[in-house]
């Protein structure tokens, strides 16, 4: 923390809170669905909608490590006393977001290993340019 002046009670921070708790719940349900659908899709043998899935849960998981970053900086305001309430508060739901994450990083490194049936690896490698294509407009 820089100076006095910049620090916020646990108080003052309660609406930017709650609104992280709302935002960080419903992009840490979304990612687990993505998930849901990727391990359905790959069980299938459907490229297309691992593809598709690809690329809205790697939208979202931008946004939820987006939405961490500004908890963490409000974090970074609160004032010191109250910084053990305000990590206390939001464990849980770091904890979610942190397990939704780690899921679909696991996931993704699972479907690197996919092979598909009338797929080659060319095909492939055009789909991921294509979701990384996508991804860049995520603010980071």
């Amino acid at each position: 923390m820089d100076s006095q002046t910049d620090c916020v009670s646990i108080r003052s921070a309660e609406h930017s809170i709650k609104r992280f708790e709302d935002s960080l719940k419903q992009l840490y349900g979304r990612l687990e669905q993505h998930v849901t659908n990727l391990k359905k899709a790959k069980r299938e043998g459907n490229a297309r909608n691992v593809n598709r899935e690809q690329i809205a849960a790697s939208k979202t998981f931008k946004n939820l490590k987006y939405e961490l970053e500004q908890l963490d900086s409000l974090g970074n305001r609160i004032i010191i006393d109250e910084f053990p309430q305000f990590q206390k508060r939001t464990a849980t739901l770091r904890k979610s977001a942190f397990d939704a994450i780690t899921s679909f990083i696991e996931l993704d490194s699972d479907l690197d290993k996919i092979s598909f049936k009338n797929q080659t690896p060319a095909t492939n490698s055009a789909s991921l340019n294509e979701a990384n294509e996508h991804q860049d407009d995520v603010p980071s």
